[in-house]
């Protein structure tokens, strides 16, 4: 039983490992020393899910062929700390607050493979994307009617961490 608890374990962190460098990890806690150097503060977010969209050209004896494998992998980066509100009652640590605000700039096809992470609403993602990116200031959709969606689009989308009330989910909609 030890032996095999032994191998799991093994393998399992060799699986992590891979995670973390498949999700390039080390180059985001560079990024958070560099921004620990010059404000004085480093944020990384992770583990989070995201999709992966994994391709694979195969030889079969019928030819040649594609494999495309969707999975979910977790993933870690820097956030920068202009983009990031904590609860102002949180006091030195933000692990004291009730929530966390996160404010990330995204494009059109980061904003499509949200739909595809369990947690986000890809009816309501749809929907967004059909609308267009609204500025934050205004309200008012950046895209002319009519026009096409493009490339250099952004999306502002804000993450919420932290707990809601019953109350919060019922004004919400969700009951």
């Amino acid at each position: 039983k030890i032996e095999r608890a032994d191998d799991a374990a093994k393998k399992a962190e060799k699986r992590i490992y891979d995670w973390h460098v498949e999700g390039r990890r080390t180059s985001h806690v560079r990024k958070v020393i560099f921004d620990s150097g010059r404000l004085g503060v480093g944020v990384l977010k992770g583990p989070f899910p995201e999709h992966y969209r994994r391709r694979a050209v195969v030889k079969a004896l019928e030819g040649i062929g594609m494999v495309i494998k969707d999975e979910i992998i977790p993933k870690s980066r820097c956030i920068s700390v202009w983009n990031l509100y904590p609860d102002g009652s949180c006091g030195e640590s933000i692990h004291n607050g009730k929530f966390l605000f996160e404010r990330d700039d995204i494009n059109a096809r980061q904003l499509q493979d949200l739909s595809k992470v369990p947690g986000y609403l890809p009816e309501e993602i749809k929907k967004i994307m059909e609308e267009g990116p609204k500025s934050a200031f205004t309200g008012v959709t950046k895209r002319m009617r009519g026009d096409r969606p493009n490339d250099k689009e952004t999306y502002e989308v804000w993450y919420f961490h932290g707990f809601l009330s019953r109350r919060d989910l019922m004004d919400a909609g969700y009951k």
